[in-house]
């Protein structure tokens, strides 16, 4: 039987590490959960040594029953080309180039969802690894996919300067990811309290230009932060830093908080700071704006198309300028209503019918 869409779920199934999900994997989760529910859809999962198909609805299961096992790449193009007319691809956990080749010869449309070039435009804030994986597998993309998804528009044409234009009858579309609207607290907030950064540690996230922020500020006149993300592979020396915060009282550092936690955060915070250096989309901002909480963020273009006036945006260079709007009341839910209804369109369901705009 030959399915409508191979659904690539590798990132989930290497996700071996405790924490908060990040905003790509939320995206592979949404995808999985919007595709796989039936079944005219499976899933691939891949590793160094197998790859393995599921049928649909099995692959959303924990103890779900692969199968299928395919060793050699050719036979693993076979197995999905014999049973979907399309591969799509949205965690950024790439198949290696020969796959998109094998899968092309086969008449198999391939369909890859960009969240980021990061690793290729600012190498400085990726592992060794990470550029040397993206430098090798983008070039790939840009060469055999026949339709590839972006974020933002900024996104898309950073992809054009930086690989190219498209190979004749490659498609660019522009895809909002699914928002969640933070679920309330049983209980209603009679007052917001402290500030709220989302994200994981690593450099460009720029958590150390937070605890500039933060140190630098007299203690009495010092609001509460709340740090929620995993360590990533920032240097030790920050990390350090980070920790003697935590334990010094002038930071609360969660690295592994379920999603009800993280939601109550939205809501009982009075903003969110998200220094950030690069970002795709800034899911955290969008999730910040849906549960009525303003946003400090930094000037960068992808978060000026996406928030435009919901948020203050401001360089991440001058803590003054930052310490100078954290002290302010920053209540900016006259801007915030502008541009909310246009966030709650960016949905599950929203994303889901777009979607499968572009699947056909």
């Amino acid at each position: 039987m030959t399915v409508r869409v191979c659904v690539d779920l590798t990132r989930t199934a290497n996700r071996k590490i405790a924490g908060q999900p990040t905003g790509i994997d939320r995206v592979e989760a949404d995808t999985a959960r919007l595709l796989l529910s039936n079944t005219e859809s499976c899933a691939v999962f891949r590793s160094a040594s197998s790859f393995q198909l599921v049928d649909g609805p099995h692959a959303l299961e924990p103890d779900r029953d692969r199968t299928k096992s395919f060793r050699p790449l050719r036979h693993l193009a076979d197995g999905i080309a014999q049973r979907a007319a399309t591969y799509l691809s949205v965690g950024h956990n790439l198949p290696p180039a020969e796959l998109l080749v094998l899968l092309k010869k086969r008449g198999v449309r391939i369909v890859v969802m960009v969240h980021d070039i990061i690793p290729v435009l600012h190498p400085s804030y990726a592992t060794s690894a990470s550029r040397r994986k993206a430098e090798r597998q983008w070039p790939a993309v840009a060469a055999h996919a026949d339709c590839i998804i972006h974020l933002t528009d900024v996104g898309r044409r950073k992809w054009m300067n930086t690989l190219g234009e498209p190979p004749e009858g490659q498609e660019h579309v522009v895809i909002r990811p699914p928002v969640h609207r933070p679920l309330a607290p049983n209980r209603p907030v009679t007052e917001r309290h402290g500030f709220l950064a989302v994200g994981t540690i690593e450099p460009r996230k720029n958590t150390g230009f937070l605890l500039d922020i933060w140190e630098r500020m007299p203690a009495a006149e010092r609001p509460a932060l709340t740090i929620v993300g995993r360590a990533g592979w920032e240097s030790q020396d920050l990390l350090n830093r980070l920790h003697h915060a935590a334990q010094s009282g002038v930071v609360t550092w969660h690295q592994d908080l379920d999603d009800p936690a993280l939601a109550a955060l939205y809501h009982q915070s009075e903003g969110l700071v998200f220094p950030s250096l690069a970002e795709g989309f800034g899911l955290p901002i969008a999730e910040a704006i849906l549960a009525d909480l303003p946003v400090i963020a930094t000037d960068l273009e992808e978060l000026r198309e996406v928030h435009r006036e919901a948020v203050t945006l401001l360089p991440a260079t001058s803590p003054e300028q930052w310490i100078e709007a954290i002290h302010k009341n920053i209540s900016q839910f006259s801007s915030i209503s502008r541009n909310f209804s246009e966030i709650e369109r960016w949905g599950p369901n929203a994303y889901g019918e777009a979607l499968q705009d572009v699947l056909g």
